[in-house]
């Protein structure tokens, strides 16, 4: 009879990361690809859709705080966060370049440069092979 313990399996990760610099998010909203600027919330909602566990989205605020939400693994995670750097920077290119014709566009932002990348939340699930009543595990 095999009694090994069941594996817990990773759902999602929440990561954040800093791109040490002021985002335009109209700008970066133009210029980027999958990106939506939420004006209530001040913030811009980039998607990636992809294979290997890569269907992530990240928060991006002006201050240049980013918050990654659908990895499967501590890897991708920090994969999809320097994902969406380059994906910022590539905007940056094409709307700096842009603004240098003399459109009337402003600049995405100045050099972003990722630090500060932090796990802050792991979500898993597990099949304990019985009820676990909640109610009773209080006391």
């Amino acid at each position: 009879m095999n009694t090994r313990p069941p594996e817990p399996k990773v759902t999602n990760i929440v990561a954040t990361a800093d791109l040490n610099t002021r985002i335009n998010l109209r700008s970066l909203a133009t210029w980027g690809k999958n990106v939506e600027y939420i004006a209530g919330e001040n913030s811009c909602c980039m998607r990636v859709r992809g294979g290997r566990g890569l269907n992530t989205a990240a928060r991006i605020f002006a201050t240049g705080r980013m918050t990654v939400v659908g990895a499967k693994s501590e890897k991708l995670s920090e994969e999809a966060v320097k994902n969406y750097t380059k994906m910022v920077k590539r905007a940056r290119h094409r709307g700096n370049t842009e603004f240098a014709r003399g459109l009337k566009y402003h600049k995405v932002c100045d050099r972003p440069r990722l630090s500060a990348f932090q796990i802050h939340n792991v979500v898993s699930h597990v099949s304990t092979g019985f009820e676990v009543v909640l109610g009773k595990l209080e006391t």
